[in-house]
């Protein structure tokens, strides 16, 4: 056999190894660059939390006049309104009229 031969398998046997244990060793860093940026995700949650659930209270008399505006009956209580110390919103007593549809001029296209 010829020697260069040899020496030429083994430099690709060792090229080869070589490469297995960049794959590897790339395969662990994928890994553990996500385990941390899950561990910092949740740190950061931990940390300084978001917006709280529960309603405003903007968001509740919103909620409120969608609410009135879909049938449900307000409390026996009262008005709700009145409850929160604001002014209750009555539904308008018609709908709104379509706005009218204006004509466009045509769109041509490439012309001068």
């Amino acid at each position: 056999m010829d020697p260069g031969a040899r020496d030429q398998g083994s430099a690709i046997g060792i090229r080869d190894a070589g490469l297995r244990r960049l794959t590897r060793a790339r395969r662990w860093l994928v890994v553990g660059s996500v385990a941390v940026a899950g561990a910092l995700a949740g740190f950061v949650a931990e940390a300084k939390p978001g917006r709280s659930s529960t309603t405003t209270r903007a968001g509740g008399i919103a909620a409120q006049s969608a609410r009135e505006g879909s049938g449900a009956q307000a409390p026996a209580g009262g008005s709700a309104g009145a409850a929160g110390g604001g002014p209750q919103l009555t539904p308008p007593s018609q709908a709104p009229a379509p706005a009218p549809a204006t004509p466009s001029a045509p769109v041509v296209s490439g012309g001068s």
